[in-house]
């Protein structure tokens, strides 16, 4: 599978011939100053669930609590909490953070300027390529898998809670078509975007635009 990874140029031809990449972190991407709007999202990696079914909670009985709501809850603690709710509950997650390699199935040149880059580079086998990378990571995290993001709203009901936070993103950003690699840490200490030399994964690439 052919993906598209946009750059500025001096960066590209750096990972071209060198095998210099920088893996990013879901969490670093909410910073809109630095990376601009259409590549920052400071709700990256946020949805909010909400539940018309979820009347009761008991946090002595932390099995019926949906994942969602426990982030929201300290069911360590000692003292009992029980919530009642007859509309039911709703709660805002976020995704644990973790590194991201954003790139896109298909060439799009408007796209590409929009985002404040002016070169891409082909990824001619995409396997090969993360195959490669997640090598370079073992020590830092595995590999959970490369998905396209799905463009929808970040509020989402229970009955239809299937897409991972980390891959939602707003319907306005559609014409992105991106794809995105990530990697969960291995540990639970604070992670931040880190450059690798990965020539392997460059031998699987070339320039496109």
């Amino acid at each position: 599978m052919k993906l598209y990874k946009y750059m500025e140029r001096k960066w590209a031809y750096k990972f071209l011939n060198h095998g210099s990449l920088r893996i990013g972190t879901l969490h670093t991407f909410r910073d809109e100053e630095s990376h601009g709007t259409e590549v920052g999202d400071k709700l990256e990696g946020i949805k909010k669930v909400t539940s018309n079914s979820l009347t009761y909670i008991d946090t002595t009985k932390p099995e019926g609590i949906p994942y969602w709501m426990k982030q929201n809850i300290n069911i360590d603690e000692p003292n009992r909490l029980v919530i009642h709710a007859l509309e039911g509950m709703g709660s805002r997650y976020s995704d644990p953070d973790s590194y991201i390699f954003c790139i896109t199935d298909f060439f799009d040149k408007k796209a590409m300027i929009d985002m404040g880059y002016n070169s891409c580079v082909v990824i001619n086998d995409s396997d090969a390529f993360f195959k490669a990378v997640t090598m370079k990571l073992k020590n830092k995290a595995e590999f959970w898998g490369a998905a396209k993001c799905v463009y929808q709203s970040r509020e989402v009901k229970d009955t239809n809670d299937k897409i991972p936070a980390s891959f939602i993103k707003e319907p306005q950003y559609s014409h992105q078509s991106e794809v995105r690699g990530l990697w969960l840490p291995k540990t639970n200490q604070t992670i931040s975007p880190i450059n690798i030399k990965v020539k392997k994964a460059a031998k699987v690439c070339e320039l496109y635009a």
